[in-house]
């Protein structure tokens, strides 16, 4: 069963994707962001012009909440209400980036409900990079900044997973590992040995380790003795400057220790895993709902005021008029659809209102991979061209590579709209 779009205002900023055997189960409602939601609505009623504000108007709002701090009692909360807000309104957009970019995955190893979670869970930081006060909108920025994330968590734990653990520990740094027995929970003294061992085993291993590439065995008898009697040297040596600087009793142990190529190997491999964990941690996700516990997020819900967030977007909405420029728009960018031949508009049809990937257009139009990518460019291509000769012409638009770009990014969210809303 695919996943079913939210239509409803209030549900779009207080409910989370729920999955079920890797697949889209439904929607979770937080009963405090709706009842958040829903006051802030009430609230901005009797200042509405239109019936309603845009689902855009509110991630803006939300956003600019998020980044201020009115009430300096409990900025934290605040923060958290608007993270939670903007989580949930991001899940479709979330949910469409997985569905696209997960088909050019090679690895068959990634399920799709993972992916989801760990790009969701990186909306606080696609958050900070995002200005609310240019183009594009929210969703369309974090359509592109989802895939991106995406792309480069499956990157990095596609290597992390090719590599042995001997190759693994071979292109750490001392900073990186350093970083990663900290975050391990080990005593000072544990994390001591273990940089050791992993030093001795750096500096032991043969120089043509780096031709191994991912898949090293690791040392060999010859080398392991090597790395011990290295080991019990550097040891030696440190636990003798150590007492004689004063060192306390349990960072400098009193008796030799017998540390042996076993346990050296056992202590490498421990720090092998613990690296893959904390390059590549169990995602905590934000589609967790807040329940009605104690704490109550709307405790310090901002005022409308004039120098609020709030006011600040009503004013900018009284000044500005876009509506008509949407819809004209709008208008003509569905009359520049129908004027691209059939296979273009067939080819648009296939790729944002039913999903397809090249592979499978191409086996639906019987022709190759690479004439749909050329053909579906063109049309992008076409239609991106009629666009800035029409904003140059009716909106008196300067065009430069930026306004250029900004339009690309436009017209790509209006053409997901516009097709996933005729499905």
């Amino acid at each position: 069963m695919p996943m079913q779009p939210r239509k409803d205002l209030i549900a779009s900023f207080s409910s989370f994707l729920q999955f079920q055997s890797d697949r889209a189960a439904g929607w979770v409602v937080d009963a405090r962001l709706r009842r958040s939601m829903q006051n802030q609505v009430t609230q901005d009623a009797p200042q509405e012009v239109t019936p309603t504000r845009s689902d855009e108007f509110w991630a803006t709002y939300w956003h600019r909440v998020w980044q201020t701090s009115e009430t300096p009692q409990t900025p934290a909360l605040r923060q958290r209400l608007a993270l939670g807000h903007l989580s949930a309104y991001l899940q479709e957009t979330c949910y469409w980036s997985v569905h696209r970019t997960i088909p050019h995955v090679s690895s068959t190893q990634v399920s799709f409900s993972d992916c989801f979670q760990g790009v969701i869970a990186e909306v606080p930081r696609l958050l900070r990079a995002f200005d609310s006060s240019q183009r594009p909108s929210l969703k369309t920025y974090a359509n592109t900044a989802f895939c991106n994330i995406l792309r480069s968590n499956l990157r990095q734990q596609r290597e992390i997973d090719l590599c042995s653990e001997w190759s693994l520990l071979l292109k750490l740094s001392r900073r990186l590992l350093v970083e990663t027995l900290s975050q391990a929970g080990l005593s000072s003294r544990q994390q001591q040995d273990y940089l050791l061992a992993w030093t001795c085993f750096m500096a032991a291993y043969p120089p043509s380790r780096s031709t191994q590439g991912r898949t090293c065995t690791g040392p060999d008898a010859e080398t392991w003795a090597e790395i011990v009697a290295q080991y019990h040297q550097q040891y030696h040596q440190q636990a003798a400057t150590e007492r004689n600087s004063g060192a306390s009793p349990e960072q400098t142990p009193a008796v030799e220790t017998d540390v042996t190529a076993e346990i050296l190997e056992t202590w490498l491999k421990q720090m092998a895993n613990q690296v893959r964990r904390y390059l590549y941690p169990a995602t905590q996700s934000l589609n967790v709902a807040a329940g009605d516990g104690e704490e109550d997020w709307q405790v310090d819900l901002p005022d409308v005021q004039r120098d609020s967030p709030m006011g600040e977007l009503i004013s900018q909405e009284e000044a500005d008029d876009r509506t008509a420029q949407l819809v004209a728009m709008q208008t003509f960018l569905q009359g520049a659809i129908g004027q691209l031949d059939d296979v273009g508009q067939q080819l648009l049809k296939l790729y944002y209102q039913d999903n397809l990937t090249q592979q499978q257009m191409a086996k639906v139009l019987g022709i190759q991979q690479y004439t749909v990518s050329r053909k579906l460019a063109k049309a992008r291509e076409t239609l991106l061209l009629a666009l800035s000769r029409w904003s140059q012409e009716t909106l008196h638009i300067s065009l430069s590579s930026t306004v250029v770009k900004s339009m690309s990014t436009l017209l790509e969210d209006w053409l997901q709209l516009h097709y996933r809303s005729s499905s």
